[in-house]
């Protein structure tokens, strides 16, 4: 059985691959505001995305048993999220809104001491 550690790094560099290839084929359009709604910001953008997969993660767990082949798997449901989860942290990196918040919760944490 592999190590759990050389399973972590093969994922994180299939991770890492699969953003970079998605970036450069679609470029950087889950960083920027949606088309269709051009009023949300980056970040609540792909908190949409990813409470759409989960909704699909839950919809492929509970029919898993269909005879119907799905188009796309568990596994890809699963990399895609932990992708929009990496997308997320850059996009509350570059966001004014979400810079504030960290301020905020630094100079409560400060506070408190």
């Amino acid at each position: 059985m592999e190590d759990v550690v050389d399973l972590i790094k093969s994922e994180c560099d299939l991770l890492k691959e699969t953003l970079v290839h998605k970036n450069n084929s679609y470029g950087n359009s889950a960083l920027e505001s949606p088309i269709f709604a051009p009023q949300a910001r980056p970040w609540l953008a792909i908190f949409i995305r990813m409470s759409d997969k989960v909704k699909r993660l839950e919809y492929l767990l509970t029919h898993y048993k269909d005879s119907a082949p799905f188009h796309e798997t568990i596994l890809d449901t699963l990399q895609d999220l932990a992708g929009y989860a990496i997308l997320e942290r850059i996009a509350w990196r570059q966001s004014d809104d979400c810079q504030r918040l960290f301020e905020k919760e630094k100079n409560d944490q400060e506070a408190e001491r």
